[in-house]
């Protein structure tokens, strides 16, 4: 009995701890899955993770750098490689110091970029640099530590193109600066009219300082009949047109009343929207005054330079009338001197010709007649000079009537013969007899034969020769004096009349 006791106690026992390993292995295998599980998860969230940080990577707007704590390069961006131009080759050996050695060479000291990585490197901390390539470009360099269970793991190194943003902050510098210095009133409104910006200026020129200012409409500076100006000028500006230098009065603090030009421009926001104005106003009160005071100097210069011209004017004409007057006496004293001596050339003439005592009688009654009737010529003359007036009036009578006018013409040529015989010169007439008569005055038509005669005769040379010839040419009666002396300069010839109608 005891035995088959022992024998079921020790089944029961075997049973029991079959059990408790039934249920251990069935706990590990609960366990097992369970981990499984929690490593799937977790190999799923790490792969997400992974995902996540690559696809951030590939979309941030910086050159992204991640070292591991030996400076093995484990991740970068497509950024890094437009920005730096490192092959992706180069960048997949992630061999950091090479990197670093191809990127800077886009900076003017190199080793100086170099050694701040190693500084960085050195440490535990970020970092922020701002960096200028040699090309002018700016860069904000960040660095940030990774950390895993408070140990360092590596290093994310970001770079962000900051070129407009830093041209940006130093214009907008050098404009605060301007419009602080600036002489002119510098002043900020909106569409209201209400001042959000004044400038020192604007304190010195309207008297008013900023703070008694800003907040304060515009109107505050503008005369009663001049405030609908502004309405129209804000009115405008809404639509963004600019006004450029227009002239009109503004209010000093002082109640003084200022003469300003006058500049306004839109103010825009990012979007191109008008959200205000800037107006810059130069006190040109003394220009005015300056001004004012130039054109009363003027109009007084104007009135003395036509004052002065019309004396000017005066002599000038005086001038020329005392010239002309001149002119008139030289040219009349001329011609006096030609017409007086005609006549007396002929009776000087005769009257050699008669003290030689050989003429036959009809020769003796020709050259008393052409005595006679050059004596009487002469007094003519002598008359037309005591008659002043026709002379100055420039009117001379003439005794018009019907005339032979070959007999006047060997008349003429009979006077002046004796001077040209004289002289060595021969004289030929071939006058056509069936000329006929003409209306004229017989004297003057005599003086111009002559003239025409002694001036050829005058300068035709000795054993030279004087051709006159008279012939009718269908209405009208031709007179010709033709002579080899030297001629008239060819310059002179336009200024010559050719034909004189009779």
């Amino acid at each position: 009995m005891e035995s088959e006791d022992e024998t079921e106690k020790l089944r029961s026992t075997v049973l029991e701890t079959a059990a408790s390993i039934l249920q251990i292995r069935q706990r590990a295998e609960q366990e097992i899955l369970r981990t499984n599980k929690i490593l799937e998860q977790r190999t799923r969230e790490l792969a997400q993770a992974l995902a996540i940080m690559r696809a951030t990577l590939d979309s941030s707007a910086e050159a992204i750098l991640v070292t591991d704590e030996k400076g093995k390069i484990t991740e970068f961006n497509q950024k890094y490689i437009d920005t730096w131009k490192v092959p992706r080759e180069v960048l997949e050996r992630g061999m950091a110091r090479e990197v670093r050695e191809l990127v800077s060479q886009n900076f003017a000291d190199p080793q100086r970029f170099l050694a701040r990585i190693e500084e960085i490197a050195a440490t535990r901390e970020e970092s922020f640099d701002l960096l200028e390539l040699k090309d002018g470009r700016m860069f904000e360099r960040c660095s940030k530590v990774l950390t895993i269970e408070e140990q360092s793991v590596g290093r994310v190194w970001s770079f962000r193109d900051v070129t407009e943003r830093h041209l940006s902050e130093i214009t907008s510098r050098r404009l605060a600066a301007i419009v602080a210095s600036s002489d002119d009133a510098i002043i900020g409104k909106n569409l209201d009219g209400i001042i959000t910006s004044w400038n020192v200026g604007a304190e010195h020129i309207f008297g008013y300082t900023a703070d008694e200012m800003i907040g304060k409409s515009i109107m505050r500076l503008i005369p009663l009949d001049r405030q609908e100006e502004e309405r129209q000028i804000l009115s405008r500006i809404r639509s963004g047109e600019r006004f450029g230098h227009f002239e009109t009065i503004r209010l000093a603090k002082d109640g003084r009343q200022l003469n300003v030009s006058i500049t306004v421009s839109p103010i825009k926001d990012s979007t191109g929207r008008v959200v205000g104005a800037s107006k810059v106003a130069r006190d040109i009160t003394e220009r005015k005054m300056a001004e004012e005071a130039l054109n009363k100097a003027m109009e007084e210069v104007e009135k003395a330079n036509r004052e002065r011209l019309y004396l000017l004017e005066n002599e000038r004409e005086a001038r020329s009338q005392a010239e002309q007057a001149n002119r008139v006496k030289d040219e009349f004293l001329a011609m006096l001197s030609h017409e007086l001596r005609t006549p007396l050339n002929a009776v000087l003439g005769w009257a050699n010709i008669l003290r030689l005592g050989k003429l036959q009688s009809a020769e003796l009654k020709q050259g008393l007649d052409s005595i006679e009737r050059n004596a009487r010529v002469q007094a003519q003359i002598i008359e037309d000079l005591l008659d002043m007036s026709r002379i100055i009036s420039g009117k001379c009578s003439l005794d018009l009537r019907r005339i032979d006018l070959p007999a006047v013409l060997n008349e003429s040529i009979a006077t002046a013969r004796a001077t040209a015989e004289a002289k060595g010169v021969r004289i030929r007439a071939l006058v056509d007899p069936s000329a006929g008569t003409i209306s004229g005055d017989p004297n003057r038509l005599q003086q111009v034969f002559w003239n025409l005669l002694n001036n050829a005769i005058k300068f035709t040379p000795k054993d030279g020769r004087v051709q006159v010839l008279l012939k009718r040419v269908n209405s009208h009666v031709e007179i010709s004096v033709i002579d080899t002396g030297e001629g008239i300069a060819p310059e002179f010839l336009p200024y010559v009349p050719r034909h004189t109608t009779i």
